[in-house]
């Protein structure tokens, strides 16, 4: 580098400027290719799977249903089976039909609320 000259006081001085170890070993201008920053396809998977299950319970207790209608909308990445389960066990109703009909997986959702009702009010019977 090259020193820094200023004038303080009538007189020059010279210092270093920005002489500080290397914090990084990022070089700016080279870019790493796009697949070595992305998530695998299964860790996307496991992520949006964590980020519903906390959606729905910030949603339980906020009752604020708009974040998490905008991720069932928005996201297609998370397990619809164990997502209409959550929702009728946390009594998210509207929730869960939501995702019967973006996602299309209505007779999940009609299972989890059926056994939800098995297990406010006993055994129901399908005959």
């Amino acid at each position: 580098m090259q020193p820094a000259k200023y004038a303080a006081n009538s007189k020059l001085h010279s210092e270093k400027v920005n002489f500080l170890p290397r914090a990084s070993d990022y070089v700016y201008g080279e870019d790493d290719w796009l697949s070595n920053q992305q998530m695998s396809p299964s860790s996307q998977f496991r992520l949006a799977n964590l980020l519903l299950i906390t959606l729905a319970e910030k949603t339980v207790n906020d009752k604020n249903y708009m974040p998490l209608r905008n991720f069932l909308v928005t996201n297609a990445k998370y397990h619809t089976n164990m997502s209409s389960i959550v929702f009728c066990q946390s009594g998210l109703f509207s929730s869960a039909l939501v995702l019967a009909k973006i996602r299309g997986v209505c007779i999940d959702t009609f299972l989890a609320l059926a056994s939800v009702v098995g297990q406010e009010f006993g055994k129901i019977q399908f005959s």
